[in-house]
């Protein structure tokens, strides 16, 4: 399997971040989602012990993934991953019914014509994941171009931080709130050099963040845990990787950009409204957003509370941008619903909102 990052700089570099983050198996539970809770107990309990088993599913993990790619079997997808990788990946697609792949091969190229047309095919060809990371999913566009479906979806944003100018390529703060394994801030660094890209998410997911940002861009600062305080000294390329816990210690900072993608939607509403109704949100320059129109419809209620797009305005920014969320839009799901198992778009679409202080 060709991998720019090995097992063992991986487990260096997750341990390296645990140390640095104090109480990293104990993350703050109170007002979670069903979703988060379950993924952080399952988390605790599966690799406490285990940071050999963390390494290898840093990204693919029962919980959380790259949502996959379409089934390819071309002699350059045995070249890149080898043998038995190339095998095991063909006996994982195959375990799905044929209609799964079908579905999930015109949804990824859906996306790529949507790519195409959002001016985004050039961020995608600058960073072709085959060259950069170690993803076991990945689809080969061409011997050059490779993507996934998450991947996918970073590229498209991506695209549209740098069409609206959200970010200053001189020098810029920007704040993600749910950033996983940062893919969003992997592409973005490689044109905003200077920047200082603040992470917020549970533990766990900011070490993911942190291994590979960390290998990618060595040379740039690497502020862990352990020292983001309210007194933070900034320094121009870097990255922030702060702990939920620790979201109000970003109250002095001014913001060009805070963004969420796709989290709000899935929390309580008492969480949601903690950060939204935030001043370090109000005071930002720019707000993107892509979130559910209405987390639970009534028909599906898929997340603990109802949270819908009207929830999203701010009386002192306007809307330059909205449409509706267009990557991953005509996947079908296969799932149980009204006692039938059956092929459906997901109950509720995704909005995508950009606001600009008045």
């Amino acid at each position: 399997m060709h991998s720019n990052i090995n097992n063992k700089e991986k487990i260096f570099l997750i341990n390296n971040f645990i140390q640095n983050t104090k109480n990293f198996w104990t993350e703050d539970k109170k007002y979670l989602d069903t979703k988060h809770l379950k993924i952080i107990n399952k988390f605790e309990k599966k690799y406490k012990d285990n940071l050999n088993l963390y390494s290898k599913e840093l990204i693919n993990w029962e919980e959380q993934s790259n949502l996959g790619s379409p089934l390819q079997i071309t002699y350059r997808n045995l070249k890149h991953f080898g043998f038995i990788e190339f095998s095991k990946k063909i006996l994982s697609n195959l375990k799905h019914p044929k209609l799964t792949r079908y579905f999930n091969y015109h949804s990824f190229m859906d996306d790529i014509e949507i790519i195409k047309k959002n001016n985004g095919f050039k961020l995608l060809k600058s960073f072709p994941i085959h060259k950069k990371t170690d993803f076991k999913d990945l689809y080969f566009i061409n011997k050059n171009l490779s993507s996934n479906n998450r991947w996918n979806r970073y590229v498209y944003i991506a695209s549209q931080i740098k069409k609206n100018k959200l970010l200053n390529k001189n020098h810029c703060n920007w704040l993600d709130i749910g950033s996983f394994y940062g893919g969003l801030q992997m592409i973005l660094k490689t044109f905003n050099k200077n920047g200082n890209f603040f992470l917020l998410d549970f533990n766990h997911q900011l070490c993911r963040s942190y291994v590979y940002l960390k290998y990618l861009y060595p040379k740039a600062n690497h502020i862990l845990p352990n020292k983001i305080n309210k007194n933070l000294n900034l320094k121009k390329n870097s990255f922030y990787y702060v702990p939920v816990k620790k979201f109000n210690c970003l109250s002095k900072i001014n913001f060009d950009l805070v963004t969420n993608f796709f989290s709000f939607g899935e929390m309580k509403k008492k969480s949601f409204e903690e950060y939204f109704n935030n001043k370090i949100v109000k005071n930002s320059k720019a707000i993107y957003l892509v979130n559910r129109f209405i987390s639970s419809p009534y028909f599906e209620p898929t997340y603990d509370d109802k949270i819908n797009v009207s929830d999203y305005e701010r009386k002192n920014f306007k809307t330059i941008y909205f449409d509706t969320f267009p990557i991953h839009h005509y996947k079908c799901v296969k799932r149980k619903l009204f006692g039938r198992l059956a092929y459906r778009p997901i109950s509720s679409g995704y909005f995508e909102k950009i606001m600009v202080k008045k």
